[in-house]
């Protein structure tokens, strides 16, 4: 089940988080695999990922994930 947090995210290739381990998961490359973003441990850093492009639809575009995603699989 998706958190309430999940639900906020706009972008479409979004799948996830740990914030334990401080990742963001996107959709992978392959139709049953997904990646990790990681941010080591910089908490701060990952938050503000997620608010700048997760979770807007207008900046997602411009989110580094979301370009490699998008061409690798749908361009």
């Amino acid at each position: 089940m998706k958190s309430f947090r999940d639900k906020q995210m706009k972008c479409p290739f979004y799948v996830g988080e740990d914030a334990s381990r401080h990742v963001i998961r996107c959709e992978g490359l392959g139709d049953s695999y997904y990646m990790e973003w990681g941010f080591g441990s910089r908490e701060q850093e990952r938050r503000t990922q997620m608010r700048a492009f997760c979770a807007s639809a207008v900046n997602c575009e411009k989110c580094e994930m979301h370009r490699i995603i998008r061409a690798s699989k749908y361009e």
